[in-house]
């Protein structure tokens, strides 16, 4: 699933191309944005528990990444997640992910 399809859609139908990629940085942020909604609605167990299953979507074409989502999917808190994605973002700057 891609968590861009509707964004991506828009845009082409608005105009009759495709938009550049999202990047990296708007991918972890819409990936936080969703978990910290799930977390809110559903408490903090269910709200991280079951957002596990959206990493694959937010983190797709990005280099270098299996690690980090076996990481997250077995992290239970929030910041802890968040300060993960963080520091993929840093370790992997000079790579250009």
């Amino acid at each position: 699933m891609n968590p861009f399809l509707f964004r991506e859609t828009k845009f082409y139908l608005q105009n009759g191309f495709l938009p550049q990629p999202t990047t990296v940085e708007e991918k972890f942020k819409a990936c936080l944005e969703h978990l910290k909604l799930s977390v809110q609605y559903k408490g903090p167990f269910y709200g991280v528990t079951e957002f596990r299953k959206h990493y694959t979507g937010y983190l797709r074409g990005i280099p270098n990444v299996a690690k980090l989502r076996s990481e997250l999917v077995r992290m239970m808190e929030v910041d802890t997640i968040r300060d993960r994605l963080m520091l993929f973002l840093e370790e992997n700057a000079a790579v250009n992910v």
